[in-house]
């Protein structure tokens, strides 16, 4: 049912991005290995996301740009995504296929 949702959540926010700024066309695999994922909604996102290890790089510190992040745990088999209350399916689509993807932009 999970993968489900998050199939769908990402097929929406492809086409709710088409006309947003997050108009980043893919092409989707056949298939999709399973992820266990859970949704957090937290106050300071850029702070939770440094502190979970989703920054790579010199983005390590604190970005007051983050608004959302995914971290994949247990050799990428859990995905936590964390995000402010305020966001946009856009966004949760964009964090859901880091889940299933892995890190595929800096």
């Amino acid at each position: 049912m999970k993968q489900i949702l998050a199939v769908f959540l990402m097929a929406i926010s492809l086409q709710a991005s088409a006309s947003g700024r997050y108009d980043l066309e893919f092409e989707a695999q056949d298939r999709y290995e399973d992820v266990h994922m859970a949704w957090y909604v937290v106050r300071d996102v850029p702070q939770t996301c440094a502190m979970a290890g989703a920054l790579k790089g010199s983005r390590t510190q604190y970005n007051p740009k983050i608004v959302a992040c995914a971290v994949r745990f247990s050799g990428g088999r859990t995905c936590v995504i964390y995000t402010a209350k305020q966001l946009s399916l856009a966004v949760l689509g964009h964090e859901v296929r880091h889940c299933f993807e892995g890190a595929w932009h800096d």
